[in-house]
């Protein structure tokens, strides 16, 4: 069994509610459509999100610690080096990873044997679960990481193909076995034992370093990074070099968005929401 786990920003940390709702709504939708039905998806908020969708395999958990502001996260001052001087990147960075690893905590409890970190805006293709009991059954792994993916701006017809160490710069790539995620105390934990799986490309070593273990790499690509307004590859805030790359790129790289892939992943339609 496979547990999702789907950390959701604050009300208060948003710069736009309603779409932040859309996209966790279109994440859970693509999750929901899994072709295999081994899994659970576990969303843990502060704010009630609204959405308009139920399942017996989604589960909405109320976050029960409240937001710490700079002051308030243990060691702070001596963190920031590694966030840029950024007392509201290491804020937003603590509350999203203690929220992960609260879902993990949840999820172990209901017999979770394998947890994954999906990000609130990302797109799952329907064959991750499949694939993961298909491979179970040649051999126990201790885990897969997804180094292929895309990357997709909606409204467009295009998506950049990323075909090497995609998981070095999105979080929703590491499938890890339950029994090499140690849940910390939330009440004095401190950063390095909630930030597994939100240090992204690092992860592979330290869990080789601390269990001696190696993770298996996904062989086709299986997650859509959405950018968006919200989110550090904001593509509509690209100065007009970054745009013209970008533009190569896709006509270099890109993948046209046919049925099958707007099945696969599926892609919504958003309609009148702005995205900016």
């Amino acid at each position: 069994m496979i547990g999702f786990i789907i950390p959701l920003r604050p009300k208060s940390q948003s710069k736009n509610w309603e779409l932040d709702c859309k996209l966790l709504e279109a994440t859970i939708r693509s999750l929901l459509n899994q072709s295999s039905e081994n899994y659970k998806i576990y969303v843990v908020f502060s704010d009630d999100p609204k959405i308009d969708i139920s399942s017996s395999r989604l589960f909405l958990i109320q976050f029960p610690f409240s937001f710490l502001a700079f002051a308030g996260i243990r060691d702070s001052a001596s963190l920031l080096d590694d966030f840029g001087n950024d007392p509201v990147m290491l804020e937003r960075r603590w509350d999203k990873s203690r929220k992960i690893f609260y879902g993990c905590k949840k999820a172990k409890e209901d017999g979770c044997s394998y947890l994954m970190s999906v990000d609130a805006d990302d797109l799952v293709t329907k064959r991750l679960v499949n694939y993961i009991e298909w491979r179970l059954k040649e051999k126990e792994l201790p885990g897969f990481y997804i180094d292929k993916g895309y990357l997709y701006k909606f409204g467009s017809k295009r998506m950049i193909c990323i075909n090497k160490d995609f998981q070095n710069f999105n979080g929703s790539t590491h499938i890890i076995k339950s029994e090499f995620v140690n849940i910390a105390d939330f009440e004095e934990g401190v950063w390095m034992d909630y930030n597994l799986f939100t240090s992204h490309g690092w992860i592979r070593k330290r869990l080789k370093d601390a269990h001696g273990i190696e993770l298996e790499a996904i062989p086709f690509p299986a997650i859509i990074y959405v950018a968006h307004g919200g989110n550090i590859s904001n593509l509509s805030q690209l100065n007009i070099r970054d745009k013209v790359k970008q533009f190569i790129k896709k006509m270099a790289r890109g993948k046209m968005i046919d049925a099958r892939i707007r099945e696969e992943f599926s892609i919504p339609h958003l309609g009148r929401t702005k995205i900016e």
